[in-house]
């Protein structure tokens, strides 16, 4: 599994949403999430933003570009 998709995983779990609720809180289908935690498929940059942004985490950090 990718930095990313970790990242993404321990960041969801952190807060206690499931997958389902975190998707629907930032505008995505659950199976698209899912991909993503997976390491299905990549995140899209508008997405990865999103995403650091609702955390407050950088960009970087999502893709293990940092700590």
């Amino acid at each position: 599994m990718s930095d990313t998709a970790n990242r993404l995983r321990q960041l969801r779990e952190s807060t206690g949403l499931n997958q389902k609720d975190f998707a629907a809180s930032i505008g995505l289908k659950h199976t698209t999430y899912n991909g993503y935690e997976t390491g299905k498929h990549k995140p899209k940059s508008d997405i990865l933003v999103i995403i650091a942004d609702k955390y407050n985490v950088t960009v970087d950090y999502l893709l293990g570009n940092s700590n």
